[in-house]
């Protein structure tokens, strides 16, 4: 069971997690206007093709705030890869 401290350290953690995200959706609106749900997969399809799961991750979620998706689930992380630690 999680103590006190460690409860309110989760939800301080989830608090920042969401709110970078929120601004990486500010931003990418700001930039990009109505192609930055393009912009956002785009970036996690690269994120992921190099393997780097916690940006592919970050960027998913960011395209799912800008595709309007009521999903806000975390996104799992898959073990697929090859010999050489690629998808």
């Amino acid at each position: 069971m999680l103590k006190s401290s460690n409860k309110l350290s989760v939800a301080s953690a989830m608090r920042q997690k969401m709110t970078r995200t929120n601004a990486a959706i500010e931003a990418a609106k700001s930039k990009h206007g109505d192609k930055a749900s393009l912009s956002a997969a785009w970036c996690a399809f690269a994120a992921r093709c190099e393997g780097r799961e916690d940006d592919y991750r970050f960027w998913l979620n960011v395209f799912k705030g800008l595709a309007g998706r009521q999903d806000n689930r975390e996104v799992p992380v898959t073990s697929q890869t090859n010999a050489d630690g690629k998808l």
